[in-house]
């Protein structure tokens, strides 16, 4: 599966995935920034638009196909450096994080050099048991008594009934269409508990 499709599926079913959007609406991008490398109507066709419009009809209210402003990057001496660090580095960083997260991208893992570290293991803050930590934390907070009562991380997805028949929605189209079957992972991986 290549980066482009994870950021079709983005498109369909937004960022927030199965657990935060049992806590908002679905979260679309309004932009794709991009290097000078690209052609536009290739990329525009792998980001969303080889998935028809008419998907609109039979998602689930709140989900819709989104297309984002595809824009180009304007090189300086600062991006020349930073293109040194890509192919190794991944950066991450939201509004309200002290620090950014450095990661390896081979292993998905905190660099030794990171500013930000969750602990020995260096597993990231974007990884599933974080997700899953965090989801259970705000179910506490929000008081909901079904999520809060959930076994494992899989359960957890599974109750959001929306965003689970949006993406079945989603990959019937994406295979209806030639664009071929939508990989799957075992289920056993996500049952872990913390």
């Amino acid at each position: 599966m290549s980066c482009s499709d994870k950021i079709l599926r983005w498109n369909v079913l937004g960022l927030q995935g199965a657990l935060l959007g049992q806590f908002v609406s679905p979260v679309y991008l309004t932009s794709v920034i991009v290097d000078s490398l690209y052609d536009h109507g290739h990329l525009t066709r792998a980001l969303c638009c080889r998935v028809n419009d008419t998907i609109n009809d039979d998602l689930p209210p709140g989900y819709q196909l989104n297309h984002p402003a595809v824009c180009q990057v304007k090189r300086t001496h600062y991006h020349q450096e930073m293109t040194m660090l890509l192919p190794t580095i991944s950066l991450n960083w939201s509004h309200g994080d002290e620090k950014l997260e450095l990661l390896e991208v081979t292993t998905g893992k905190a660099s030794h050099r990171s500013p930000f570290k969750s602990g020995p293991t260096l597993a990231s803050r974007l990884c599933k048991a974080a997700f899953f930590f965090r989801f259970r934390e705000l179910a506490k907070k929000a008081k909901r008594i079904k999520l809060m009562q959930v076994v494992n991380y899989n359960a957890a997805k599974k109750l959001n009934q929306q965003f689970q028949q949006a993406k079945a929605i989603f990959y019937e189209h994406v295979s209806s269409n030639g664009f071929g079957h939508w990989p799957h992972k075992p289920q056993e991986l996500d049952h872990f508990m913390q």
